[in-house]
């Protein structure tokens, strides 16, 4: 909840965090085509608008790496890393953190809602980050574990959006050249969309 302030996305001061979006969960987790979708878009936005993209695998050795045809979009340079812990926020990632200074909102989506996406949202948050999560780009394997990390994640200071906002946040205007690179995206199928906490 906004208590305070507007916060906004721009391109120049965000960051992409894909967390844990792995083949072992493709039968299991509640609505995870709509995850995909939306983890496709943003690889595609972090290309066109040069936005850092930080991607975890958890336990790869267990649960696979990240699920086709994600990787087949990301842009040059992205970072992937292995993790046991629940964070995204490792060492290696705030190693990663360094390189990026001025960039303090956080995009995060992923899976799962309650236990890594949830983790990684305070600790982001603990490191004085604003944090955006697309709705659409969140789940869990029970829908009431997704509905009530979310609903906690917003009370603890998340700011909770959807993947078409974040990308009209990010362009801001009709005559934006970047918004005619992003068109495609923002007209991809998403019939399989998640549209509720």
């Amino acid at each position: 909840m906004l208590k305070n302030k507007i916060k906004r996305l721009a391109k120049e001061s965000t960051i992409f965090f894909q967390c844990d979006i792995q083949a072992r969960h493709l039968e299991k987790v509640y609505h995870f085509d709509s995850v995909v979708t939306v983890a496709i878009m943003m690889a595609k936005m972090a290309s066109i608008l040069k936005i850092p993209l930080i991607i975890s695998e958890h336990n790869r050795a267990v649960f696979g790496g990240t699920i086709q045809p994600i990787p087949e979009y990301y842009p040059p340079g992205v970072s992937i890393f292995d993790k046991l812990s629940f964070s995204m926020i490792t060492k290696e990632a705030k190693k990663l953190l360094e390189n990026y200074p001025e960039r303090k909102s956080a995009v995060l989506y992923g899976v799962d809602t309650h236990v890594c996406v949830k983790q990684t949202a305070h600790d982001l948050l603990a490191l004085g980050y604003d944090v955006y999560i697309p709705v659409d780009g969140v789940s869990s394997l029970r829908t009431g574990d997704r509905s009530g990390a979310l609903v906690m994640l917003e009370e603890t200071g998340v700011i909770i959006t959807s993947a078409e906002s974040i990308a009209f946040e990010m362009v801001r205007d009709a005559s934006n050249p970047d918004f005619k690179a992003i068109l495609p995206i923002l007209k991809m199928d998403r019939s399989n969309q998640i549209t509720h906490l």
